[in-house]
């Protein structure tokens, strides 16, 4: 099996899982270390996604859309200043208590702090302020 197949499935069980637990809506600023994520969002007819080009508007889009349905809402971005853009709608949720998933990308532990803006060490990047971390 390819890395690729691998990937879309792995995004497929992921998304499913959200589903389960009440996601509805995703919002996406799609990115190529995200694209698994992305197309499987797209594919799944349980799940409507929102797109945006900005990374903070998007991340107050979906604190937006937390806040109207009541419900978790989904975040996937590619690596890197993408994720750090998302910290003032996660501090928000977190005041307010919206609930924000937030699927975001990595590089390879060889490609951080190769000086591109895609690079930044991203672990811990939220430390105070989700409910649950993980990393894989």
């Amino acid at each position: 099996m390819s890395i690729s197949v691998f990937n879309r499935r792995w995004a497929a069980v992921l998304l499913e899982t959200l589903t389960r637990h009440g996601v509805q809506h995703i919002c996406i600023a799609p990115g190529s270390r995200s694209t698994s994520l992305t197309l499987e969002a797209a594919a799944n007819d349980k799940i409507t996604c929102h797109t945006h080009f900005d990374e903070r508007g998007l991340g107050h889009l979906a604190l937006g859309v937390a806040k109207v349905t009541g419900q978790p809402v989904a975040v996937i971005v590619t690596s890197g200043t993408a994720v750090a853009n998302l910290y003032p709608a996660l501090i928000e949720a977190s005041l307010t208590g919206e609930r924000l998933v937030l699927l975001t990308a990595d590089r390879p532990p060889e490609l951080i702090d190769c000086g591109a803006n895609q690079a930044i060490r991203q672990d811990g990047i939220f430390s105070h302020h989700p409910t649950v971390t993980l990393s894989l």
